[in-house]
């Protein structure tokens, strides 16, 4: 491998128009590929699992871009993705899985206790301290 050269916004741009230009099949099928590489992530071991720990984060951006921040449409239909998949996965994502600001705020909790299937209560004190390692972080930008 050479030196590490940094991208220029005109390389980017090359690379973007490149991509875009190459077939929608052509693309998906890469994608495909990327896929089904082999995996050494213990999370993506279990498809399903890993597909509801996608769900609860897209959850989560789809609160931040409400309008008001706080829940939207998009915001229902993933609450309905994530309770159908996890009925028939038969076990709730670990809080430890899910966003914190869904866990502050208690989304994590009510939709657990709707789907009604056994699930161990987030550990507010770590989430507490989670929270603040956040911010100091944020604070020292």
């Amino acid at each position: 491998m050479g030196e590490w050269v940094p991208l220029e916004q005109a390389d980017l741009e090359k690379r973007w128009a490149e991509e875009a230009a190459r077939p929608i099949p052509e693309r998906a099928a890469d994608c495909v590929r990327l896929a089904l590489l082999p995996d050494d992530d213990p999370d993506r071991a279990d498809p399903v699992a890993w597909e509801l720990v996608l769900l609860w984060s897209d959850l989560e951006m789809a609160r931040h871009h409400a309008m008001n921040r706080t829940w939207s449409i998009e915001c229902d239909h993933l609450t309905s993705r994530i309770a159908l998949l996890t009925r028939h996965f038969g076990r709730p994502t670990p809080w430890e899985k899910v966003g914190i600001s869904l866990i502050e705020v208690g989304v994590y909790q009510a939709i657990n206790d709707a789907i009604g299937l056994p699930y161990d209560p987030p550990d507010m004190q770590r989430v507490a301290e989670v929270r603040a390692s956040i911010n100091t972080r944020l604070d020292s930008l």
